[in-house]
């Protein structure tokens, strides 16, 4: 009979130790999957940064084009 519970005893080690397994590859790729989401918006951010830089750019140009037509006249 103890032979029998040693048995089940390893079958039971092995499964627990095979959904141990289980469960660290899933807690890698849910970090996996948060990090390329975590540099996807960084990535976002900055091109957004890019545009409100361009666009400012663009304005203060436009600006400084505006004062020179005014003091040319």
């Amino acid at each position: 009979m103890s032979r029998a519970r040693a048995i089940l005893a390893g079958f039971g080690l092995a499964f627990s130790s095979a959904m141990a397994q289980d469960l660290n590859i899933t807690r890698a790729f849910d970090d996996l999957h948060d990090a390329a989401r975590a540099q996807r918006q960084e990535a976002e951010a900055l091109r957004r940064l890019q545009v409100i830089q361009r666009e400012r750019v663009r304005r203060a140009e436009e600006q400084a084009r505006r004062q020179i037509e005014r003091d040319s006249r």
